[in-house]
């Protein structure tokens, strides 16, 4: 696992950077993995790995992003909104205490860092094959995150063309207010994660139907 440059790792609110090539995660923080094949071959990998780099899964979740840099490289600071009530509805957001309300309501705001960029960073597999090929990134968490750790975003190409995505995390909520939403907080990640996962099933797609469409054009 390449450790990140001082300066990358610098502000950041959490200790163990760069520990999501790895796989790894330390005590106390909740651990999220979720990967599907959502292409195959090496054009849709291609579009998927430049999707990821180029901030579009956020965007495709449903986010509102704000980046510093058009792609992300390690330094690279980008701020991703959500708005929890748009997202989970009136009814969830009825459960959580009342003085959380008005912050699901008017959005999360959640800065963070790029950390590790593959394929310069070493990936460990997590799964029971190993990849021929993959690229993607990890950031980390910076102040007013409502959670403290690290998420990467990873395309795979495997040697018989399947291409999956894979979202890895660990994180803990930041104070404690966000420890007392923690259940509400647990829910929106699951749902932006699947919603990461639809996101780069409908890039490998859309890519994919117009190619065929160009081709019966000819």
């Amino acid at each position: 696992m390449t450790v990140p440059p001082a300066a990358v790792a610098r502000g950041l609110t959490y200790h163990q950077v760069g520990w999501t090539a790895a796989g790894w995660w330390p005590p106390g923080y909740r651990w999220t993995n979720r990967r599907g094949v959502v292409g195959h071959g090496e054009h849709a990998f291609e579009r998927l790995g430049t999707a990821i780099a180029h901030w579009e899964i956020l965007s495709g979740a449903g986010l509102s992003v704000d980046a510093d840099d058009d792609v992300a490289r390690p330094g690279a600071q980008v701020r991703s909104t959500v708005s929890a009530a748009t997202l989970l509805g009136a009814d969830a957001v009825a459960r959580v205490p009342v003085f959380l309300r008005g912050l699901l309501c008017a959005g999360l705001t959640a800065p963070c860092r790029v950390v590790w960029v593959a394929p310069a960073t070493v990936v460990s597999p997590l799964a029971g094959r190993t990849p021929v090929a993959t690229s993607g990134f990890g950031y980390g968490t910076l102040p007013g995150h409502p959670e403290r750790g690290e998420e990467a975003f990873l395309a795979h190409l495997y040697d018989d063309g399947d291409v999956e995505f894979e979202v890895r995390a660990f994180s803990r909520p930041a104070t404690a207010v966000f420890t007392l939403g923690a259940p509400i907080g647990r829910r929106l990640q699951r749902f932006i994660t699947d919603r990461y996962v639809d996101a780069a099933r409908a890039v490998v797609t859309a890519e994919r139907d117009q190619t065929v469409a160009g081709r019966s054009r000819r």
